[in-house]
């Protein structure tokens, strides 16, 4: 009896070296895409794709609306997304709706193919999201919803920030003091600006000033940035150099975004 429990056990052992390891489970998507080839860009939310089938379709952004090329920050939009999905393959989940009046094809378009569609995903890997995120698009839902609150969610980050078109319609130069070397920069929106690494130039000299990272104007405020001899920093007020930069006969300032965007000018007095 023990002799043949033995053998029993041994040849259990065997048979489990002969098995091959368990191989790792592979993480399986829970949503639906299908692959595409980029082959050309429309504009920031429109493109031109290249199924497996070798159907070609135009491709429009569920959920997002970039301004027109003939509209402020359009052509910025229009370059960002043909540096991230020019000739690219990405992944396109449609929604309910899946075509609209112009026959285009409506997708979430994904740099990598999806496995949850967690928040932390979407910011991430869906270039809908990125193009709210970092500025260069809005918020436009009709029919199609399933990401909506995270969209929202992220436009109001972008807006927050200041950050692509957002920067266009809430920071403005509201005086150039020639003389004074005084220029002040107002917010004119509800919400803190952070304006790190924006840069104010004075046109005439091309002189330029990098505002220091985490520079934030508060809503409704004003930053005062200063130059010349006598200039002296404080609260509000930042010190761009000791040395003259305005020219008194004339000169204007202008003001871009992190981004190298003009989003203000104004001529000085």
């Amino acid at each position: 009896m023990v002799k043949k429990l033995l053998g029993s056990v041994l040849a259990i052992v065997l048979l489990a070296q002969l098995m091959p390891a368990a191989l790792p489970i592979a993480e399986t998507s829970t949503i639906p895409t299908t692959a595409a080839q980029v082959i050309s860009i429309t504009d920031g939310d429109t493109i031109r794709v290249r199924l497996a089938t070798g159907r070609t379709e135009t491709v429009r952004f569920i959920g997002v609306n970039t301004p027109e090329s003939t509209e402020p920050f359009g052509r910025e939009a229009t370059a960002f997304t043909t540096t991230h999905l020019a000739g690219r393959q990405i992944f396109l989940e449609t929604d309910v709706v899946i075509r609209d009046d112009f026959g285009r094809m409506l997708a979430y378009v994904w740099l990598t193919r999806p496995l949850t569609g967690a928040e932390t995903e979407v910011r991430t890997q869906m270039f809908n999201a990125r193009l709210l995120l970092d500025g260069f698009a809005t918020v436009m839902t009709i029919s199609n919803r399933k990401y909506v609150t995270m969209f929202e969610l992220f436009q109001q980050e972008a807006r927050a920030a200041g950050r692509g078109l957002w920067a266009l319609r809430s920071i403005t130069i509201a005086s150039v003091g020639l003389v004074s070397e005084e220029v002040i920069l107002r917010n004119t929106t509800a919400t803190s600006v952070d304006v790190s690494r924006w840069t104010l130039v004075s046109v005439v000299g091309d002189q330029r000033f990098v505002l220091p990272q985490g520079t934030v104007i508060p809503a409704g405020g004003s930053l005062v940035i200063v130059s010349g001899p006598g200039a002296m920093g404080g609260a509000g007020r930042l010190v761009w150099t000791t040395a003259h930069i305005w020219n008194n006969s004339g000169d204007t300032a202008a003001l871009l975004n992190a981004n190298g965007v003009e989003v203000s000018r104004l001529a000085g007095r």
